[in-house]
Formats: C-alpha cells, structure tokens, sequence
C-alpha cells in the first residue's frame, strides 16, 4: 500500500504529465496515466472491501472507508457533481443548470469485483446542500 501511495505522489507531483502553470496544456499521456492511477487505486478498495471488510467493522471504520470509496468512484465514474450557477454559465458560454463531469477513469468492467455496491451508491442522488442537515452546513 505505502508503495502504491509513493508510486501515486510520484506520478501527479511530475509536471510534464500534470502541469499546474496556468494555461499549460495536459500533454496526451496525463489521461492514461490518470486512468491507470485510478485503476490501481480501485484495487486497494476492492481489495479493503473483499478481504478485510470484517475487520474494517470491528475497528468501526466502516463509514471512513465507504466516505473515501463513494467520493473515488463518483470521480471516476463520470458523475455529475453540480449544476452551473447562472454566474459560472455566462462566464464559460454554457447554458445555467449544464452539468459539470469528472472523468470516465475506470472502466465499468475493472469495476465487476464490487459492482453491487457501485451500482447501490451511483443509483442515489447526489447531495445537495438543503439536503445536509442545518447544524452541520458550514
């Protein structure tokens, strides 16, 4: 796990895949190297959630895990996030309530070994802000 991790820092710190100066281009290669990234990132879940999901239960860590799990796949499975304001759809030529989407980074396919839960968490809607209860909002 803790290579992986290294392998991942290493991989979006490299600024010729990943540039972070405004208005450089993403060179071909950074969507490859997302999706594999993703990919390996999937396992490590999968892999929580098929082997140690007992014990995952008895440390009460449940919930960590299924926060971190469900906010991965809605970023990698092409979810839409939110709706355009009024202020942001004039500002990028779009139409007000356009969706805006993450990537499609892995495929539904490597997604099988948890697909149950997969298909459980992207059948709900996602959160709105009235829906987050009021002590809670920031």
């Amino acid at each position: 796990m803790s290579k992986l991790l290294a392998y991942v820092h290493e991989q979006l710190s490299n600024r010729d895949v990943f540039p972070i100066d405004e208005g450089a281009l993403f060179p071909e290669e950074s969507e490859r190297v997302a999706q594999q990234l993703s990919r390996r990132m999937f396992r490590v879940y999968a892999h929580a959630y098929l082997s140690h999901f007992a014990r995952v239960q008895e440390e009460n860590l449940e919930a960590e895990l299924n926060f971190c799990y469900k906010h991965f796949l809605y970023f990698v499975k092409d979810r839409v996030l939110a709706e355009l304001t009024l202020d942001q759809a004039v500002a990028s030529g779009g139409a007000k309530g356009a969706p805006i989407k993450e990537f499609d980074l892995v495929g539904d396919r490597e997604l099988l070994p948890l697909h149950e839960l997969n298909k459980r968490w992207l059948a709900l809607p996602a959160a709105v802000p009235e829906a987050v209860p009021a002590e809670l909002r920031g």
